[in-house]
């Protein structure tokens, strides 16, 4: 309900009173008075609840959004946090297994590889006759 309305309403409903208390509480127009006054706050009081509900509402709706967008703040930073995790371990291992493969196993001059483990892996997977 707009402001103007809501302002002659309550306009309405002092005059009411005002008319009630010169009148016999007996008489027809008092009743007529009184129920039409009762009407307007009846009204006031639906537009305070519709108003207090909206507002409930809206709060609600603002929270839950604030919310989801912390929500998604988080996810986020769990994904960037898991991706580059990923890339230090993809890198991390890369370095590791260069490193390993410089120190055990040694290429001679020739190009053919030199190694007691490598000797031993090769000669595991192919079992060659004498």
């Amino acid at each position: 309900m707009s402001d103007e309305i809501r302002a002659m309403l309550e306009e309405d409903v002092k005059r009411g009173f005002e008319v009630m208390s010169a009148l016999d509480p007996e008489s027809k127009e008092f009743k007529e008075i009184s129920e039409d006054v009762q009407n307007k706050i009846r009204l006031l009081n639906e537009d305070n609840k519709t108003t207090a509900d909206y507002d409930i509402k809206y709060r609600t709706l603002e929270n839950e959004r604030e919310d989801k967008e912390k929500q998604y703040a988080e996810q986020e930073k769990d994904r960037r946090l898991k991706v580059g995790m990923w890339a230090i371990g993809g890198v991390g291992s890369t370095i590791s297994i260069w490193a390993i493969a410089k120190n055990v196993l040694k290429f001679e001059e020739t190009g053919a590889l030199v190694s007691s483990v490598g000797k031993s892996f090769f000669g595991s997977l192919f079992r060659w006759k004498k």
